[in-house]
């Protein structure tokens, strides 16, 4: 449940006017990007709204960010009583303005992040070619980005879908990404001079890496193959039931369900939550909700509003869910809260009912170089060991895929070992993944 500070601060934002206006706006933004996806001259104009948006909410950020430091420096000075009252008021609704733009951001980078996956035909493991690198989305109005729009439009408009990669939380090899009519991608560095600079240099290694990845299912690096794998698994969810979660939330305020052993998830909607029936039905409901499980299994709970936090961001956008718009843009902005609780010691069990040895927490070296990845269980049988990434435990409750997806890629991964030579390191890929986002 969420702290009753935080659902009234939050509450005000949702009903102020900026956010009722701005985020019709970016409704209107998530159906042109699903239903006029290959039409590049749409596809172009759309980044151009969406980049004038970004800096404008960047701006109003930052202009309330300095606006409550002066505020607050004058009333700590002010010794009037009603003055002081005035201040505080200002700095409340200079507060309430910063959220709004906070909140706008982050639904302009899930709408584009979700352009992303449909550029890369949904493929989970092309993704996580660049999903564990990207840090700054801050966006600079210079001469760069002026070239970088320059070359954007010469590509869209000769007929190839092409995509300002400042835009998006994911791409960070090259300024613009192209996909041709053939399905092959291109990433495009825009230099800013002739020369050419460790970075470039960096840049061009990780270019030709990700196109060899992506186009061919493999590249060398010194005496290693990094090979893709497809795994013929149908990724299964609880992405129905959910969907009735939110329903009913958005009609009584809040909606909870068990959805199996491991995974129970809630729905508030934060204007709503102030409603006395609301009140009411959220008390009865998560009482019952609770006594499910044993005080001393170790649950985890995550949240929508987390997933931009994340490194690697390699869980589906809510802009590419298969719900409404309304819905969709509910879930991104956080006027729909939803919280999924994850029972480990639940997955731990049916591992090892299904033949697993289960022991927990390692890390090693991320694949990708960078920084190191947490595995929180490792599984072996025989002499066969495979440790489970917290990415795949996470998207249980990020994108409520079921527990068989999980064990059926567990199950493929240890079928095909033997087939594993001893200088190749395998990334694997459900092709029939794209089927749920569609």
């Amino acid at each position: 449940m969420l702290k009753g500070n935080y659902v009234k601060v939050l509450s005000k934002t949702i009903k102020h006017y900026l956010y009722k206006e701005f985020n019709s706006v970016l409704e209107d933004y998530l159906l042109v990007s699903k239903r006029r996806y290959n039409n590049p001259i749409s596809f172009y104009k759309l980044q151009q709204w969406m980049m004038l948006d970004l800096l404008e909410y960047q701006e109003g950020t930052n202009y309330h960010k300095e606006r409550k430091a002066e505020l607050n420096e004058q009333l700590r000075l002010e010794t009037d009583t009603e003055v002081r009252k005035n201040l505080i008021n200002d700095i409340q609704e200079s507060n309430v303005h910063q959220l709004v733009y906070k909140i706008m951001q982050r639904n302009v980078r899930e709408i584009v992040d979700g352009i992303v996956w449909r550029l890369f035909n949904y493929k989970r493991a092309w993704l996580d070619v660049f999903a564990s690198t990207k840090k700054n989305t801050y966006i600079q109005l210079s001469k760069g980005l002026e070239m970088e729009l320059s070359e954007l439009s010469k590509y869209c408009y000769s007929g190839r879908i092409a995509l300002l990669n400042d835009l998006s939380t994911l791409i960070d090899i090259g300024d613009v990404t192209v996909r041709n009519p053939d399905g092959k991608l291109e990433f495009h560095e825009i230099k800013r001079s002739g020369k050419s600079t460790k970075r470039t240099l960096r840049q061009e290694e990780k270019q030709k890496k990700a196109v060899d990845f992506i186009n061919n299912g493999y590249y060398k690096q010194a005496d290693r193959v990094y090979r893709l794998i497809d795994l013929d698994i149908t990724y299964d969810t609880y992405l129905k039931p959910v969907l009735n979660i939110i329903k009913e939330a958005k009609n009584k305020g809040y909606g909870a369900n068990v959805l199996s052993k491991y995974l129970i998830v809630e729905c508030d909607y934060i204007d709503l939550l102030n409603d006395k029936d609301s009140v009411e039905h959220v008390k009865e409901k998560s009482k019952r909700i609770k006594k499910c499980w044993d005080s001393r299994n170790m649950v985890i709970t995550l949240s929508n509003i987390h997933r931009l936090k994340l490194y690697p961001r390699l869980y589906a956008p809510y802009s590419i869910f298969p719900y409404p718009e309304g819905i969709c843009m509910d879930l991104i902005s956080g006027r729909a809260m939803l919280f999924a609780h994850i029972n480990i010691s639940q997955i731990t069990d049916i591992l090892k009912k299904n033949g697993w040895h289960v022991s927990e927490e390692i890390s090693c070296d991320s694949f990708w170089g960078g920084q190191k990845c947490f595995f929180p269980l490792t599984l072996s049988r025989g002499e066969f060991t495979m440790p489970i990434p917290g990415s795949d435990l996470v998207r249980i409750g990020f994108e409520f895929m079921k527990m068989k997806t999980l064990l059926q890629q567990l199950e493929m991964i240890f079928q095909e070992s033997s087939k594993k030579k001893e200088n190749e390191s395998w990334m694997t890929n459900f092709p029939r993944e794209k089927e749920v986002w569609k």
